[in-house]
């Protein structure tokens, strides 16, 4: 039988490994930031993704998903930032120490002999500085992978969640996505906030209690909530809630939360998640009086989606100008609960009822949008087309000179997409020279 080994051995392992686990951080956080900073493009491809192929109901419930996961990706990203920041900090500071080995020199006649006495006070000698760096550095480190793991098990979660909403959904149609999946998340997150409450110090002492709060309660519910990521979210955080005051923990997550949204804010717009909102999507750029650089091909932007209908330019020579209408799956949804489905004729072949059905749908979608050019009304001739921008689908059409004057025009659009029962219009103002 092998002997165990013996515990000085182990504890002297284990302080090595602690000793030079600097290094090791400093390589996994440079490599974490090339990677971190590559991750909002990814979003991004996902949530346009989203935005082109889901309706409304999905996309209500992958808003939740885009928050957390933007939540997750901007803790890695301001959190290994920092730590290498702090962790090359302490690596000069070590370098600093063979050179000046005492810190501070007392001796100094810089300043009196009190504000030297002060400054040591406040600072400490020079290996006590590089300890407490040393320290917040791996306390980043580890915080960094926990609560990025919260935020994309919650992800996950509700990813699943919508899943199985869309699968029940799938068998009564009269259902709404929405409602299955807020029921279902509300029976996963109750005995999350009975867990809470019966940690209140009145509560958590009586036996009752303590035989469902940690085995049922915890273990339980805390694995579907977190599954793979369980152990490690639960472990680094009962650390950090074990070795500091609840108080002293609160207000260092809050300060935190309070460093990281601004960032989350910039990533999160800049990904345009907000479009998967149903009323942000309706009521944006709908003035008019004013130019919006999305409905113009020559002003958009790298990575930007195309949501609004869209001319070439502001400023138009020559004998016209061609028109765009994205039709994502939410106004595509929408289109066939207005005008229905194509009727497929038994006595036709397949690609002859293929072609009927696309005779339909362009016949239904002239129905679907209203246009008018300078106040009066045009009924164009619509083409399916996939914009070469992100291969948004939508139809093209073209605006003759015939309708257009010298000078400012405007053209009006509205679409059978409702909210509250009103319209989703659009504007789109341009100056127009046949010359």
């Amino acid at each position: 039988m092998d002997s165990p080994i013996p515990e000085k051995n182990k504890t002297g392992w284990l302080e090595h490994l602690e000793a030079e686990s600097w290094s090791a951080e400093l390589i996994i956080s440079g490599a974490a930031i090339y990677g971190a900073l590559q991750l909002p493009w990814l979003l991004t491809k996902l949530i346009h993704y989203s935005l082109l192929n889901f309706s409304d109901d999905i996309l209500e419930i992958m808003y939740l998903v885009f928050i957390y996961l933007t939540f997750a990706i901007t803790i890695l990203m301001v959190n290994f930032v920092m730590h290498f920041v702090l962790r090359s900090l302490w690596v000069g500071l070590i370098g600093l120490s063979s050179v000046f080995p005492q810190g501070i020199n007392e001796e100094s006649e810089a300043f009196s002999k009190s504000y030297i006495q002060q400054l040591k006070h406040d600072f400490g000698d020079l290996r006590g500085y590089n300890e407490k760096i040393d320290r917040l550095c791996s306390i980043i480190f580890a915080f960094s992978f926990s609560f990025a793991m919260i935020f994309l098990s919650i992800a996950v979660m509700v990813l699943t969640i919508a899943g199985i909403a869309y699968w029940i959904h799938q068998f009564n149609q009269q259902i709404p996505i929405s409602m299955v999946f807020f029921s279902i998340l509300s029976l996963v997150l109750l005995p999350g906030m009975l867990n809470g409450l019966l940690n209140h110090k009145k509560l958590r002492e009586m036996a009752w209690v303590q035989k469902i709060h940690y085995p049922v309660l915890f273990k339980g519910v805390s694995r579907i909530m977190f599954h793979v990521f369980f152990e490690p979210v639960y472990y680094i955080n009962s650390i950090f809630i074990t070795n500091f005051k609840k108080r002293q923990y609160s207000l260092s997550v809050l300060t935190y939360m309070a460093l990281v949204l601004p960032v989350f804010a910039g990533v999160f717009i800049q990904s345009h998640a907000i479009f998967a909102n149903k009323d942000y999507y309706f009521k944006y750029a709908n003035r008019e009086d004013r130019f919006y650089p999305l409905h113009y091909e020559d002003q958009l932007g790298d990575n930007q989606l195309i949501q609004n209908p869209m001319i070439p330019s502001a400023q138009i020579e020559g004998s016209g100008l061609n028109l765009f209408l994205p039709l994502p799956m939410r106004e595509e949804t929408r289109l066939y609960q207005k005008y229905g489905a194509y009727p497929n004729d038994p006595q036709l072949s397949a690609s002859e009822n293929t072609l009927k059905s696309r005779a339909w749908f362009r016949e239904q979608a002239g129905k679907y949008f209203h246009i008018e050019v300078n106040g009066k009304k045009y009924t164009p001739s619509l083409r399916g087309y996939n914009h070469r921008n992100a291969y948004e689908y939508g139809f093209l059409t073209f605006i003759p000179a015939s309708l257009c004057k010298e000078g400012e025009n405007v053209i009006y659009i509205r679409s059978e997409y409702q909210v509250d029962g009103k319209k989703r219009e659009c504007y789109i103002p341009f100056w127009y020279s046949n010359r």
